[in-house]
C-alpha cells in the first residue's frame, strides 16, 4: 500500500474510533439546552453530491473568500454573522433587484441584512418575500457569485434552494501502531509546557486533535492549545502543549516519504 494511502487511512480510522469514544461519553451526560446561535456549514440541494459540493465551493469562494470563516446563523434576529469579524451577510446598497451583491458588513439592524430560511429550500431577504438567494447563472463552479434574484415562477429553481446542516470540526484522535494508545495531554492540563503523553483512547477532549490549514494541530482543549517541538527540533526533543504563536516549532506536516 502507498505510504500516502496508508495514512489516509489510519486518520480516517483514527477519526472515526475518537469520534465513537466521543458519542459513547456524550450518551452518558445530560442533556444540555440547545443554544439560540450555532455554526453551520452550507450544502445545497443541487444536482446530486459532486455538484452539491462544487457549489459549496462556490459559496464558499463567493461570500467566504473575504471571510475565510464559516457563517452563525443568529436564529433571533434573522442574521448571518461572520465568526472572523462579527459582519453581517448584506445585500449591497440595501436596494432589491435582479443580480444585486451579497457583501459582509458591519450590523446596522436593516432588513437588507434579515434573512429567512423557508421550507422550500430558500433563503429569503428581509427587503421582500420574492427576493432570494441565487447561485449566479446555475454555475457550479468555485468562486461562482450568490446574489440576489427573484423567486422563480412556481418556487425556486435549484439554485435558489439551500440546506443549513450543523457544523463540527473534523477533531481526530493521534493513535501509536504500537499499542493503539492516543497522543493525550497529561491530566487534560491546559497551561503552556504541559507534556504530551501516550494514553488509552478515552475519547476526552484532550486526546482530540485538528490539523489546520496555517500547520498547527490544535488541542480539543482549546482553539488556543497547540502541539509544540520544546526545544525547536533535534531528535528526542519534548513535545508539549503551548500557546498558539505561529512559529515553525508549532507547524507540522503529514510526509508521504
Amino acid at each position: 500500500m502507498p505510504r500516502f494511502e496508508y495514512i489516509r487511512r489510519s486518520m480516517i480510522e483514527s477519526r472515526e474510533r475518537f469520534a465513537r469514544f466521543r458519542r459513547e461519553e456524550d450518551s452518558r451526560r445530560p442533556r444540555e439546552p440547545q443554544p439560540e446561535v450555532v455554526t453551520v456549514a452550507r450544502r445545497s440541494t443541487f444536482t446530486g453530491t459532486t455538484a452539491g459540493l462544487r457549489l459549496v465551493a462556490a459559496i464558499h469562494f463567493s461570500w467566504a473568500e473575504a471571510l475565510q470563516t464559516d457563517i452563525i446563523i443568529v436564529f433571533k434576529t434573522g442574521e448571518l454573522e461572520s465568526r472572523l469579524n462579527g459582519y453581517r451577510i448584506d445585500v449591497s446598497g440595501g436596494s432589491a433587484y435582479n443580480s444585486a451583491s451579497i457583501i459582509n458588513y458591519p450590523e446596522n439592524n436593516a432588513v437588507n441584512q434579515k434573512w429567512y430560511f423557508r421550507d422550500d429550500g430558500s433563503i429569503e431577504s428581509g427587503l421582500g418575500k420574492q427576493w432570494v438567494l441565487d447561485v449566479q447563472g446555475a454555475d457550479t463552479n468555485a468562486g461562482t457569485k450568490v446574489i440576489l434574484y427573484e423567486r422563480k415562477d412556481g418556487g425556486p429553481s435549484i439554485n435558489q434552494q439551500f440546506d443549513v446542516v450543523p457544523y463540527v470540526p473534523a477533531t481526530s484522535a493521534i493513535c501509536s501502531e504500537l499499542n493503539d494508545y492516543a497522543i493525550d495531554v497529561r491530566q487534560a492540563n491546559a497551561a503552556n509546557s504541559t507534556e504530551i503523553i501516550s494514553y488509552p483512547c478515552h475519547g476526552g477532549t484532550n486526546q482530540g486533535w485538528t490539523f489546520e490549514k496555517n500547520g498547527s494541530i490544535v488541542s480539543g482543549m482549546g482553539s488556543t492549545w497547540v502541539l509544540d517541538d520544546a526545544a525547536g527540533g533535534g531528535a528526542g526533543t519534548n513535545v508539549i502543549l503551548y500557546t498558539w504563536h505561529g512559529g515553525k516549532n508549532q507547524q507540522w506536516y503529514i510526509s508521504t516519504e
